[in-house]
């Protein structure tokens, strides 16, 4: 049997065995792993069988393929903001390649992180991916269209301090209109990780 390819997304596994698994195939879905628990931290990528009972997958055979450990360890918040926006963003069962894809590219070339335009434009494209989209016009440029469309993220793409404004207002708005931005942990933490400004 095949094995598939899931992000950990959020773990319950303190009092339960229970974890939400972005699935690469199947989107967010809600699983069980009763043996490998320890492979099931948020951000990890992992390949497992799985097998449906009800409306829950259950892993087994998990096999650890990337920890994000020097995203924990340098840019922990901008890494749980990410897996957050996942959770809260994503509806159940909703297959989402461009998303995993971006999430892997994370996970796979983390030192682009330390560019504060890489968190910005990947906190855009991920939005764009899982269809949020501000009703403010006057964020909708060219530039911002651009950056959209470009096929990888180039090491030394620089953001000039209009465009930066513009992509700041976008993922403000975005955030904004979220039904359940209360829920966000990572909106409530100090000034020296905001990443909206």
């Amino acid at each position: 049997m095949q094995k598939q390819h899931g992000i950990v997304l959020k773990s319950f596994l303190s009092y339960s065995h229970k974890c939400v698994i972005f699935d690469r195939e199947y989107g967010k879905i809600d699983t069980i792993a009763v043996r490998d628990i320890e492979k099931l931290s948020p951000g990890f990528l992992i390949a497992y069988q799985q097998k449906m009972r009800g409306r829950i997958y259950y892993l087994e055979n998990i096999e650890l393929i990337e920890t994000p450990l020097w995203l924990a360890r340098d840019h922990i918040y901008f890494l749980h903001h990410i897996l957050e926006v996942c959770y809260y963003c994503m509806p159940y069962e909703c297959n989402n390649e461009t998303a995993f894809s971006l999430l892997e590219i994370l996970l796979h070339k983390p030192e682009q992180v330390k560019y504060s335009w890489f968190k910005k434009i990947f906190l855009l494209r991920l939005f764009n991916s899982l269809g949020m989209y501000p009703e403010d016009e006057s964020v909708h440029t060219e530039r911002i269209e651009q950056l959209l469309a470009q096929s990888f993220f180039d090491e030394h793409e620089l953001l000039d301090s209009h465009t930066h404004q513009v992509v700041n207002r976008w993922l403000r708005s975005c955030i904004a209109m979220h039904p359940y931005k209360d829920l966000f942990k990572t909106l409530a933490i100090g000034s020296d990780h905001v990443l909206y400004e």
